[in-house]
């Protein structure tokens, strides 16, 4: 998409949480991808850019934990400092996504996207 399209419009973007982590994850390597490559990004949301992604900690508890767990073979105990139980990684990586989304709403951005030229 980004080799062929200059401007790209995601609608509809939905509200992501810990819940949402895989979601999450897939949004922000889009956001990636199009940041690296200028692509201009037109977008809406089902909440404010800034509280688009909110971290709710949950303890290691819900299923889709306790199945990484136990393929793992960890206890919850041994679980608590990792940082994919934690969602570091995730509030971390979606705060770089949100600079960059607000990087691309500049008209510098939009200007260096402008491959009509080339």
């Amino acid at each position: 998409m980004c080799k062929k399209f200059d401007t790209v419009f995601i609608r509809r973007i939905p509200h992501l949480d810990m819940a949402k982590r895989s979601q999450a994850r897939r949004f922000i390597t889009l956001i990636d991808a199009f940041y690296d490559h200028k692509v201009r990004v037109v977008c809406s949301a089902d909440t404010p850019l800034q509280s688009l992604f909110m971290q709710k900690l949950k303890d290691a508890d819900d299923a889709e934990s306790r199945v990484l767990l136990d393929d793992l073979e960890l206890s919850q105990d041994a679980s608590a400092g990792l940082s994919f139980f934690t969602g570091e990684e995730e509030v971390f990586a979606f705060q770089r996504t949100l600079s960059r989304l607000t990087e691309m709403q500049t008209e510098q951005y939009w200007r260096d996207g402008d491959r009509s030229q080339n």
